[in-house]
């Protein structure tokens, strides 16, 4: 099995992936899968965690969700997905 990672894609508006669908590069080749999502009110977009080999978990790295719905286009975000300074606590959103 290759070594993996779990990293946090943002994935297509509109769309409400199930758990354990498979995510593949952009070349189609099968590298991980979904392990939860959910839609962010805060953010007002879907976000996701999924497992991922490692080559592909670099922030920036455009993968895809298959899904029900066909296949989803993702991106891999930072963490965290939301104020990454902790700004919220102190007021200053």
């Amino acid at each position: 099995d290759p070594i993996t990672m779990i990293v946090p894609p943002e994935y297509t508006p509109g769309y409400f992936v199930p758990d354990h669908w498979p995510v593949c590069d952009t070349d189609g080749k099968d590298i991980g899968h979904v392990t939860s999502k959910c839609f962010s009110p805060r953010l007002k977009k879907n976000i996701a965690f999924a497992f991922v080999t490692i080559e592909q978990s670099e922030k920036g790295n455009k993968i895809n969700i298959h899904s029900p719905y066909g296949k989803l286009e993702s991106i891999v975000v930072d963490l965290p997905f939301w104020d990454p300074k902790k700004q919220i606590p102190l007021g200053k959103e």
